[in-house]
Parts: C-alpha cells; structure tokens; sequence
C-alpha cells in the first residue's frame, strides 16, 4: 500500500468510527424518550404530539441519510453518493422550519416551575442547535467538490445535534462536553495527520462547538430571556 493510499484508508476508518459512534451516541439518548418510548413504563419528557413525531422522523431521516452517504463513500458509490447529495441540499430548509417551530412549541408549553432550566433560557440551545448544523450542512454542500472539507462540515453538522442525544445519557456534562469531545477527535486527526488545520475545518468546529457553548454563556443573561420570553408569547397568541 503506497503513502497515499494509507493515508485514504486511514481517513475512511476514522471517518466510518466517528460516525459510528456519533449515531449510537444520538440513538441511545433518546431511546427512552423516542425510538423505544412505547417499552418504558415511565418515559421522560412530555407526551408526544403530532408535530413532535414528525420532527423527530425527519431527524431519523436525515441521521439515515448521513449513514447512507457514509456508506455510500466506504464502498466507493461516489455517483450515488453525489446524488444523494442533492436529497441533503433540500433537507435544509425543511429542517430548519420544523425545528424552529418543535422548539418554540415546546417552549410555550405551560410549565410547573420545576424545570432545572427554564423555557426561556433552554429555547437557545434548540435555535442554536438548528441554524448551525443546517449552516454545516450548506457548506458542506458548497464544498462538495473539496472532498476533505466536505466531509469535516458534514462531520461537524452532526457534532452540532450529537448534544441533543448525549444530554440525555450524560445530562449537563453530555450536553456541553461531548460534542466538543467530537470535534477535537476531528481537529486531533487533521493535526496528526497534516500537522495543520485548514481555516475551514477550525471555522467549521468552531461553529459546531459554539451550538451549545453560546447558549451556555448567553442564556441566562437578562437580554436574551427578556427576548425569549416576548418570542414565546408571540408564538402563543400566533399559534
């Protein structure tokens, strides 16, 4: 095996592993809560609405999709795997409507002053969560041709919902650490592999890292729960 060819096989195996596990992180979260919520006696969370089952299929879909790719990639179908790209391009704004609406209605359900965090302040973290993995997902597309920033946005979009699922494994700690964990195992690889990160996959990382870091810092802050608060409002009498 010459240099090169190491060096793409090396590249596939951490790529395949790292989705991997970023899938089964998302998976495990939210069996309880979504995939195997008819097997547990006392599932968390509130019940499930019509609209929440949809968002929570599309996710599926989209989760899908990306293994396929990854697959797709490993067995050398890059046709099949261009054209399925296009399938990801339209995900986009569909994904950002229903996760912006799932949020803001969960926000606006009445609550019992019990949350460990309150609406306001946890309605960041879905927006944040949303806006910058689609954000990942359009660049990745706009790099299709630059196989290796490609692949790191697509990467990185995934990093920027695996919070969602490692939350609800790991609770604070799951929702803040692990993602981070994710995109410095990318940067660690790029760094041994290259010896440098291109400006693309730090820009990428960073916005992934930012999905659940920004919310963590801006939250709780007077400003943006007076605004949070007046959205929510807005979407009740809206809705």
């Amino acid at each position: 095996m010459t240099g090169s060819a190491k060096l793409s096989a090396n590249e596939h195996r951490f790529v395949q592993i790292w989705s991997f596990l970023a899938i089964l992180t998302i998976v495990v979260g939210f069996t309880p809560s979504f995939y195997g919520r008819a097997f547990v006696d006392d599932p968390p969370g509130n019940p499930l609405n019509a609209l929440t089952v949809a968002h929570g299929l599309l996710f599926t879909a989209w989760i899908l999709l990306f293994a396929w790719q990854v697959l797709n990639i490993a067995r050398g179908r890059y046709a099949r795997h261009r054209a399925l790209g296009w399938t990801a391009l339209a995900f986009v704004p569909i994904a950002l409507a229903s996760g912006l609406i799932v949020a803001l209605e969960h926000a606006s359900r009445p609550t019992t002053g019990d949350e460990p965090i309150p609406p306001d302040v946890f309605l960041l973290l879905p927006i944040f969560e949303v806006v910058n993995a689609c954000i990942l997902i359009l660049l990745g597309w706009l790099h299709r041709k630059t196989p290796h920033i490609h692949k790191r946005m697509m990467l990185f979009a995934i990093a920027a919902m695996v919070g969602t699922g490692s939350g609800r494994i790991a609770g604070f700690l799951g929702t803040f650490v692990v993602p981070a964990l994710f995109v410095l195992a990318i940067w660690a690889f790029d760094l041994i592999r290259a010896k440098r990160l291109h400006r693309w996959v730090l820009g990428g990382g960073a916005i992934a890292v930012s999905t659940y870091l920004v919310p963590l810092a801006v939250g709780f802050s007077e400003p943006w729960r007076t605004m949070a608060r007046a959205i929510i409002e807005t979407w009740k009498m809206l809705s």
